[in-house]
């Protein structure tokens, strides 16, 4: 009985000295991970199918380990296109499918879809003695709808730098 508990007492120490790394590791689905565009790029110069890059502004940690490096590349699609428009109407981007390199090399999907649109342009209307100060019947024709057709809206421009907080999709498991 004596061993019995002298081997009992020992096992109980062994367990609590054994170090926690052996515990397998995770990043919780829905953890935070802001990102930035490496690069700028518009409706004029990417084409739906096209990937564009980010990289993340900070590293993502969870109870003291790295899951995810500063300045990780993150990939994204262009999964629709849209380019401005006659009519004043707006460009129109949508990305999404990202996914970033963690610290092991693995990649993982973010949920991040971004659906971004350009600004609408107007004709000023010039018949009210606005915008060219131009009345009676010559303000009255150049106010005519006709005008607009060939006013086109904005395009959508991500300047290098723009930031976007995206999640992760699912739990993680650190692997090594």
């Amino acid at each position: 009985m004596k061993h019995f508990i002298a081997l009992l007492s020992l096992m109980l120490t062994l367990c609590f000295l054994l170090p926690t790394a052996t515990a397998a590791q995770y990043l919780n689905a829905n953890t935070p991970v802001q990102i930035e565009a490496v690069e700028a790029f518009n409706t004029d110069n990417v084409s739906e199918g096209d990937s564009v890059r980010f990289q993340t502004v900070a590293p993502v940690k969870s109870r003291g380990t790295t899951f995810i490096r500063a300045n990780a590349p993150v990939d994204a699609r262009v999964i629709m296109n849209e380019n401005n428009g006659l009519n004043g109407e707006p460009a129109r981007m949508i990305l999404d499918k990202f996914s970033v390199q963690t610290a092991s090399g693995e990649d993982i999907r973010l949920r991040c879809k971004q659906d971004l649109s350009g600004t609408r342009r107007r004709v000023p209307n010039v018949s009210a003695g606005g915008g060219f100060g131009v009345r009676g019947p010559i303000g009255i024709f150049l106010s005519l709808p006709i005008l607009s057709l060939f006013v086109k809206g904005h395009d959508v421009t991500i300047p290098q730098g723009s930031e976007f907080t995206c999640y992760t999709l699912s739990e993680f498991e650190l692997s090594g």
